[in-house]
């Protein structure tokens, strides 16, 4: 009864206007976790931060600075759309682009986010530009398609492509897609 979809997440949540009509008691409970966690939060803290000397640095630096922060969550920014649709055109073009090399050096059609169609593409492709798998400590032999392992062979048109592929597809689901849905009324996006 009291949950609900996140707009942007899709996460489950707590929803404390049905909570509120229904059951008080839990809605008392679920607001008071965060004061109480931050509490403790601090009692923990600040005994390390005065042992290592910190202590002026949070009260004449971190805590003012806390206003600004605030001020500018409360305030938003200004978002333009327009820019956004410029944006998206290019990422969907680069990612586009990317796309149709990894295609064609796989001999076809693949799913870029299969991690097995992955490693046959990069380790086992019938293309010149194959990368060698890792010898584990244990003699066994590893096919990471990850960023950061694959970003040693950068300038591997094959590993550059997808990494970029990756890139521009994370672009679009993780902003492109998202920023509009954060903008209230005012054109403004409140992180």
């Amino acid at each position: 009864g009291f949950t609900k979809k996140h707009p942007v997440t899709g996460k489950v949540m707590p929803d404390m206007r049905a909570a509120t009509s229904e059951n008080p008691w839990k809605v008392a409970e679920y607001a008071a976790q965060d004061p109480d966690a931050s509490l403790r939060l601090y009692r923990y803290l600040v005994p390390i931060i005065k042992e290592r000397k910190l202590w002026d640095i949070y009260e004449h630096i971190e805590k003012p600075f806390t206003d600004v922060i605030m001020a500018m969550e409360e305030n938003g920014f200004l978002f333009d759309p327009s820019a956004l649709t410029i944006a998206r055109a290019m990422i969907i073009a680069q990612r586009y682009e990317s796309e149709q090399y990894l295609y064609n050096m796989n001999g076809g059609e693949m799913n870029l986010n299969s991690v097995r169609q992955k490693v046959d593409l990069l380790y086992h492709g019938k293309h010149p530009y194959r990368i060698p798998p890792i010898q584990e400590r244990d003699g066994s032999l590893s096919y990471p398609t990850d960023r950061v392992q694959l970003a040693r062979y950068n300038t591997n048109p094959v590993v550059r492509a997808l990494l970029t592929y990756n890139a521009m597809d994370k672009l679009m689901g993780t902003y492109i897609n998202k920023l509009p849905l954060w903008m209230d009324k005012s054109g403004r996006i409140h992180a």
